[in-house]
């Protein structure tokens, strides 16, 4: 174990110590936003992690595996510091972090409901009991249930291991060939595998910020529709939605009920809903912000930084927050190939003078990268955010500047894949 501090904030008077576990990149945005509060902050992250560049503006960087509560307990007695706060914003340490809240008497949420958020079939378990609508579901043990689910419910089926995050291990089944495929795939990931009908439809995300179980406030999101690969990545979403009012209330009630039934109190949650010819149906909702840049999205479209509330939330400070009359549109778009070593990105430079809105581009592919075909979101290697007057006007500028990208790759020339 060892420590390193950094004392960048120097004179500034802080407002709380909060203990982060866990860092990653496309989080730049949260460690920036505890900077500005002026807040002292004590980040938990492996040596490998903690090389990060947003490290530098920690107070103190505490390099163990933040997975181990009882070696966390240790190292905050050590640097002599009363945490006043715990969060994360990663699906892995977000037991830990209920954990530390019990142990240290700070607002977070139980230990049962971080198990109900991060156990899919327990996640399922606790809608049904409250009379949500789920998809048809089941845990499996064996390729023989897997095969007799699906002459039960037909193709196609989702598989998906019953406690990952980032959509790794999860796969869309259109025959026995590929079921058998993607039973292996997600016992890789989890003893046990969780097996669901398809739900076709539009898919939803939804933030949401919640205080001692009172629902503060909600954003509902258009995900990127998925291509016909089996594999579940996030290739971007557009914020607003542009579902009529009367229907997003229906999901933001559906998502308040889900929370409720998980015995979430406090914090930021992100849900997954589709819209199917039946209504909407409840996918996953998880303790904590939605991944990537979904949170700067909605910063950028609404100027709500919800990073902000779930600091004021995490050491016991209730939000003061409205709707905002005005939205601006918002999109994102993330990068992948069809793989094969990166040499150049082309068609970037006309577009980036004449399509407008432009306000974040990214693409990470340092010399000899190689890319490879996405099967989750970790083989994402770039991404771009636009703004406009609506997420109609963002969303067909995205479109516009994806198609004028393209990858020079030893496998020759490549547009993005989605």
């Amino acid at each position: 174990m060892s420590f390193i501090h950094t004392d960048i904030l120097g004179e500034l008077k802080n407002m709380a110590n909060i203990l982060l576990l866990g860092a990653r990149l496309r989080r730049e945005f949260a460690y920036k936003t505890i900077f500005n509060r002026k807040d002292k902050l004590i980040v938990v992250d492996t040596p490998k992690i903690t090389e990060h560049q947003f490290f530098s503006i920690a107070d103190y960087v505490i390099m163990i595996n933040p997975n181990n509560t009882k070696k966390i307990i240790k190292a905050i007695d050590d640097i002599h510091l009363s945490i006043d706060g715990v969060i994360t914003f990663e699906e892995e340490y977000v037991p830990v972090v209920s954990e530390l809240c019990k142990i240290l008497g700070l607002v977070g949420n139980s230990i049962e409901a971080s198990f109900l958020s991060t156990n899919k079939k327990a996640m399922r378990d606790s809608f049904t009991r409250a009379n949500l609508p789920v998809p048809v579901y089941k845990l499996i043990r064996n390729k023989e249930q897997a095969v007799s689910f699906v002459h039960e419910v037909g193709f196609p089926v989702i598989v998906k291991p019953i406690n990952s995050s980032g959509s790794i291990g999860v796969t869309k089944v259109c025959n026995e060939d590929q079921l058998l495929f993607s039973y292996d795939l997600a016992k890789k990931y989890s003893k046990n595998v969780l097996i669901e009908e398809f739900i076709d439809g539009p898919e939803f995300y939804v933030n949401s910020a919640f205080y001692q179980g009172k629902h503060i406030i909600s954003f509902v999101s258009d995900r990127v529709q998925q291509s016909d690969s089996p594999y579940f990545v996030e290739y971007g979403s557009d914020e607003p939605t542009l579902l009529p009012q009367d229907e997003q209330n229906n999901i933001i009630e559906m998502t308040k009920a889900g929370v409720l039934s998980l015995g979430i109190e406090n914090g930021l949650t992100h849900t997954e809903i589709k819209l199917s010819k039946a209504g909407p149906i409840l996918i996953e909702i998880a303790s904590r912000a939605g991944g990537g840049n979904q949170i700067d999205l909605i910063y950028l479209s609404t100027g709500i930084n919800l990073y902000d509330i779930a600091i004021d939330i995490c050491w016991g400070k209730e939000p003061k927050v409205k709707y905002p009359e005005n939205r601006r549109g918002c999109s994102i778009r993330e990068l992948a190939s069809e793989g094969g070593e990166i040499h150049d990105v082309l068609g970037l430079d006309s577009s980036l003078k004449k399509i407008k809105g432009i306000v974040d581009f990214l693409i990470y592919v340092p010399p000899g990268f190689k890319a490879k075909k996405p099967t989750s979101n970790s083989d994402i290697f770039g991404y771009f955010i636009i703004t406009a007057k609506n997420s109609r006007i963002s969303k067909k500028n995205s479109q516009l500047l994806l198609d004028s990208i393209i990858f020079s790759t030893d496998k020759g020339f490549q547009k993005p894949f989605y």
